[in-house]
């Protein structure tokens, strides 16, 4: 019981102690949590002039949550790699019909290749028992491919494929794949 509600319950405010000798707080504290996210902790982005990239990209997080109710802490740790790749062939030529004539279109071709590793877990601490579980938490590869260019200057097309695969660390989830692919086109409303 908090002493608030002692007031409330017509007690005088000068008792901060109940029955059994304990103190009575002004307010009841059930959680506290902490969170931390670097995204990207370290991070590198390089343009060649041959029109060659290269990026890599750590990311890292954590989330702790500390449950006075039950004498529990959750803590959710991420980690994150990423490397990528990317080249611009300018100058790409296509040719279309449009209204019964060929048209030239000239745009760059910019075409990105990238690999990600990340690793989740959730360990469930039981603090008085001195008990740490894993509930949660998967490990995620990701390869995703594209190549975009420019038909006008509204309307981008894109040639995409991903692919993830999720490895879980508990026993009640099956491994996953999944593949996307196919071909967008963006048109762009803004001036």
């Amino acid at each position: 019981m908090l002493l608030q509600q002692r007031i409330q319950n017509g007690e005088p405010p000068n008792n901060i102690r109940n029955t059994n000798g304990d103190f009575l707080g002004l307010m009841q504290i059930n959680q506290v949590s902490i969170s931390e996210t670097f995204g990207p902790f370290v991070g590198l982005n390089v343009r060649m002039k041959n029109q060659a990239s290269l990026r890599l990209d750590i990311k890292r997080n954590r989330q702790l949550n500390l449950s006075l109710v039950n004498n529990q802490m959750t803590d959710t740790k991420g980690y994150e790699f990423v490397l990528g790749t990317g080249y611009i062939i300018k100058d790409v030529s296509f040719f279309i019909v449009s209204d019964g004539r060929r048209q030239k279109i000239t745009s760059n071709l910019d075409m990105k290749l990238d690999f990600s590793l990340r690793d989740n877990a959730t360990v469930i601490r039981r603090i008085q028992e001195g008990v740490d579980q894993i509930t949660a938490g998967q490990r995620i590869w990701s390869l995703k491919a594209s190549a975009d260019y420019m038909l006008s200057p509204k309307l981008t097309a894109r040639l995409y494929y991903d692919q993830t695969v999720s490895k879980f660390k508990t026993s009640n989830a099956f491994p996953t794949l999944n593949t996307n692919a196919g071909v967008a086109f963006r048109f762009n409303l803004s001036q």
